[in-house]
């Protein structure tokens, strides 16, 4: 992590989240988090607040890598309709054919529940979590890969906070699981660049942030 050379503090280096590293984790986690929300239930009011204060908090931290994400007020500023954003989910994946795969397996196959499906669901068993019973999304969805992402970092943050060492509080837990199961989403990134422009696009944008080496190691 590049510091201040009088202050030892964090500095600015571009195209890095200059923050401490616990702080940083914590944002991330809430990134993930909201996406994983929204792309799995659409989107909802307590969802659009939390990626407001990330943008927040981007914008504060890492402006350079705010910039990326494009024009964002028309979809997530104080002014944005929400009913906007439900119209936007909906053109992109419920109307018709999907504009944006809603999971690896359609990504990589064309087809729903294939084999990323299937090493998902090792994983995640693997990791002690699994779907709820009801839950109808099958485990490599846009959504849940998100959130689980989102429940691996937590507890990097959790066993970080209580002090443990060594690869129970690293970040490799969750940059593990980022590298072999979400790369897709990142490779994706031309099918989502050609999207209408709308909250879809700018989420999907944040998503992928979330998993570039841009955030600080603790």
């Amino acid at each position: 992590m590049h510091t201040d050379d009088q202050t030892g503090k964090p500095g600015n280096t571009a195209g890095v989240i200059a923050a401490e590293p616990l702080e940083a984790a914590k944002v991330r986690c809430l990134l993930l988090l909201a996406s994983g929300s929204w792309f799995t239930s659409g989107p909802t009011a307590e969802a659009l607040e939390t990626v407001r204060f990330a943008i927040s908090w981007l914008g504060e931290t890492a402006p350079d890598v705010l910039e990326r994400i494009g024009p964002w007020k028309e979809s997530f500023g104080e002014d944005a309709d929400l009913s906007g954003a439900q119209k936007d989910f909906a053109r992109v994946f419920c109307v018709g054919r999907e504009l944006f795969p809603s999971s690896e397996s359609v990504y990589r196959t064309g087809l729903m529940m294939q084999e990323p499906r299937d090493e998902m669901r090792r994983r995640m068993r693997a990791s002690g979590l699994e779907l709820a019973p009801d839950e109808r999304l099958p485990e490599d969805h846009l959504g849940a890969a998100l959130t689980f992402g989102y429940q691996l970092l937590k507890r990097d943050v959790e066993a970080y906070e209580g002090g443990r060492s060594g690869e129970e509080n690293s970040a490799n837990r969750f940059d593990a699981y980022a590298a072999e199961r979400l790369q897709w989403i990142r490779e994706a990134e031309p099918l989502a660049e050609n999207l209408p422009d709308g909250p879809t696009k700018i989420l999907l944008r944040l998503a992928r942030i979330t998993l570039e080496p841009v955030w600080p190691r603790w």
